[in-house]
Formats: C-alpha cells, sequence, structure tokens
C-alpha cells in the first residue's frame, strides 16, 4: 500500500507539471472494480483478459478523442495484418494484401504508419 502511494503521489506531481499529461487509474480500477480472482490470470498477480477489455473500455474514453475512437478499428486492422505472418509470402496474394493495406495507409493520413507502411513495402519488395 505505501508503494503505490508514493507511486500515485509521483503521478499526480508529474501530470501537475506537464499539461499534455493526465493520470489514468488502471490499478485503482483493477482493485476497486476488479477485486475477484476470476479477473486474474492462473498466477493471481496479472489481470486476466476479461480485466484487460474492462480496463480498456474505460481507457478509451478516458483518453481518446471521438475522431480517434472512430479511428480505432481502421488503425486496429492495419496493425493486426502487420503482425500476420503469411504462408506463402512470395504469392502474388500476398503482395496484394500489402498493396491494398498500403492503399488503407493512405487513406489515414492522420495516423502515423510509417513503421508498418515500410512493413508491407519491403514484403513486396523481397517477395517480388
Amino acid at each position: 500500500p505505501r508503494h503505490s502511494a508514493v507511486l500515485r503521489l509521483a503521478a499526480e506531481r508529474i501530470a501537475g507539471a506537464f499539461p499534455t499529461v493526465r493520470y489514468f487509474p488502471a490499478y485503482e480500477i483493477l482493485l476497486d472494480d476488479l477485486r475477484d480472482y476470476r479477473f486474474y490470470a492462473d498466477d493471481l498477480v496479472h489481470p486476466s483478459a476479461q480485466a484487460i477489455q474492462y480496463v480498456w473500455e474505460k481507457f478509451i474514453p478516458a483518453v481518446l478523442s471521438d475522431e480517434a475512437r472512430r479511428l480505432l478499428p481502421d488503425v486496429r486492422h492495419i496493425v493486426v495484418a502487420a503482425a500476420h505472418r503469411p504462408r506463402n509470402p512470395r504469392s502474388e496474394a500476398y503482395r496484394e494484401f500489402c498493396r491494398r493495406r498500403i492503399g488503407e495507409i493512405a487513406a489515414l493520413p492522420q495516423v502515423d504508419f510509417q513503421a508498418e507502411e515500410e512493413y508491407f513495402r519491403r514484403c513486396i519488395e523481397i517477395n517480388s
């Protein structure tokens, strides 16, 4: 408990010193809202997938603008696509998959997808 109080004070001080920094009480949500063991992984230390989803649902409206919330599904789609590992990276179908993702990235200039775009371009180049 003492450590959490020190961390909370430090977080408040940092948030007070920087106008663009806000404290989000994820730890407190876990302790106060999700006290039941079903919200923890088998090790009883880490949050379960259900707890992570619960905190995420609280986090989104607390920190994301309406525009960011609207873009979230498209952003998630591109990030998941970049993490996808194809069965046949040398296939034309996969190169087309990468070209489509590059087109989707171009349609979202307000989001920084530099790493993902480089990944898709590199996949097209090395697999051609």
